[in-house]
């Protein structure tokens, strides 16, 4: 669940909280300290020691594997983004100048399904992706979300999806930019199929795209 915390003329606070995912590693806790409660008691022979103790590791599992929490604090009188995110038990944080951040787009994962599509918003940094969380979720929130980022940081919001599209073509990954554009433009696949051609054959000449629609025919 990602949410904006604070919004205002000089600050910009992104959060990102995998509640599901918490309340998992919470209910891991307790079969573990009902496991070392049966465990202190003499229960070792007890069959709910193993399905306890396997109750224990998968939630831990999942936890470790799922969990996320991510704080992105964009401040404007500085021109700084500082920002923490916390997966599993490790936890990274860092600071990014805004005259480094070069793009704010939405990535679709691999396999994307237009009709439970999954994004995370993703900033292109001078140092490569800084993603706001690891995890691709169905959430309307992303767009939205990095559109205010977009607006904050003096970028157009309305090439979003433009940007979007470009960076994944230039990353390599055609077939979800064709998935990403069908999704939000509602077009045919041979659209979408040629409105990356044109974007690829625009990268080689050096030649940005631009238009309604990324000059869809």
């Amino acid at each position: 669940m990602k949410n904006i915390l604070k919004d205002s003329k000089n600050e910009l606070v992104v959060i990102a909280r995998s509640s599901l995912i918490a309340w998992v590693g919470g209910m891991g806790v307790a079969f573990l300290l009902y496991l070392a409660y049966l465990l202190i008691r003499g229960h070792s022979g007890d069959e709910r020691i193993i399905g306890l103790a396997g109750a224990s590791v998968t939630c831990a599992l999942i936890f470790l594997t799922g969990y996320e929490k991510s704080d992105f604090f964009f401040d404007l009188p500085s021109r700084v983004l500082t920002w923490s995110r916390q997966r599993g038990f490790f936890r990274r944080n860092g600071t990014v100048p805004f005259a480094a951040i070069e793009r704010v787009v939405l990535q679709s994962c691999i396999g994307n399904d237009k009709y439970y599509p999954s994004h995370r918003v993703v900033l292109i940094t001078q140092d490569g992706e800084l993603p706001l969380t690891v995890a691709y979720e169905h959430d309307d929130m992303n767009e939205m979300i990095a559109k205010r980022i977009r607006s904050f940081l003096s970028m157009p919001p309305d090439s979003l999806l433009e940007d979007s599209v470009e960076s994944l073509v230039e990353s390599g990954r055609n077939v979800d930019a064709i998935r990403l554009l069908r999704e939000k433009e509602g077009i045919s696949l041979e659209e979408a199929h040629d409105t990356v051609a044109r974007i690829k054959k625009g990268k080689k000449s050096g030649k940005r795209t631009r238009g309604s629609r990324i000059d869809a025919p």
